[in-house]
This record gives structure tokens, sequence and C-alpha cells, in this order.
């Protein structure tokens, strides 16, 4: 037995081809666990993820669950976002634009915004969180703050409703007199 696989959770072996760099590909023997995860898939693999569930099924035991109720309060906070893999992690899209990303570390998960616009918004509640360009970091060690992301969610959904109702700057229209 594989010393990564847990014993007596095989239920059907897989081997997944990864790219561990650009020149060099490595088998990795893996297995389907309980509830149809994927178990023992190094985080390498991760990369090349086709869909969310994967995506969290190849992060580490400790950080799936929070990776669970960060995806959980998305989908409630904007039910009607198109979830998928973007940038090797996974994101939500509304009206086709990039809404929200999340993302799992060693020491922390990552929400990325894609823009830093709810900041001031919420400056009270996003004290004490690492912020970066439109990203919030969420250590490991502190439960998962599920009212703060559904509202930056939320947030991220009005301001793409109010941009997608104003036509950018410079493309307006002109509109045409009607021939008389």
């Amino acid at each position: 037995m594989i010393s990564f696989l847990p014993a007596g959770k095989i239920l059907f072996p897989i081997v997944f081809s990864v790219w561990v760099n650009s020149n060099e590909q490595k088998r990795v023997l893996c297995c389907l666990g309980p509830r149809g995860r994927v178990e023992g898939l190094p985080k390498a693999a991760a990369r090349r993820t086709q869909s969310v569930d994967e995506y969290i099924a190849a992060q580490p035991v400790t950080v799936r669950p929070k990776l669970e109720q960060v995806r959980a309060a998305i989908k409630r906070a904007v039910p009607e976002a198109v979830e998928g893999i973007a940038y090797r992690m996974p994101g939500y899209k509304l009206h086709g634009k990039a809404m929200l990303y999340f993302a799992g570390f060693q020491e922390h998960y990552s929400l990325f915004a894609a823009s830093g616009s709810f900041f001031a918004a919420l400056e009270d509640e996003l004290r004490g969180y690492e912020l970066r360009k439109g990203t919030v970091h969420f250590p490991l060690a502190k439960p998962v703050p599920v009212k703060l992301i559904s509202r930056i969610a939320k947030l991220r959904a009005a301001g793409i409703v109010a941009t997608g109702e104003k036509p950018l700057p410079g493309r307006e229209k002109a509109r045409r007199k009607p021939a008389q």
C-alpha cells in the first residue's frame, strides 16, 4: 500500500498523469474514496483540475472543509453565478464577468475578488485580515467568516450588475434620427 493513501478507504484506484514541470510528466496513483472524492492526490495535481470538486479534493484534508464553506457561502449569496476553474483555482462569473475566486494554501485560504472596490465598504469587518490588491487572506486557524464572504460576494455581484447596465466610456452608440 502506498503511504499517502489512507488504509481501508480505497474504492477505485486511479492513475493520474501530473506535469511536474514543463518538460517532465509523472504518473501518480490515487483512489476514489468515500463520497467519490479523489484521495492521495499530491498538491501539484491541483494545478490541472477540471472542476471545483476536483480542486477541493486535491487540497490537504485540513483545508477542504474551509474551502467547502467558502464555496457554499458564495453559492448561497449569489445563486445565479456560474462556477468554474480559471487561473487554476475555483471561481465564479456573473453575466460573463469575473466575480470571485478562492484558493487554499498551507496556512491560509484566499478570496480573490477581481476588484478591490468592496474594501472601503467593509473596512471594519476586514480589520484583522491580511489584504492585498483585491485579495483577502483568511487564516486556517480561525473559523470561516461565512457572513463576511457572503457580503463580499453580494457586493461584487452588485458591482457587476451596476457596471453591466452602464455603457463603457467611449462606447455609447449615437442614435440615428428616424428617416422622414
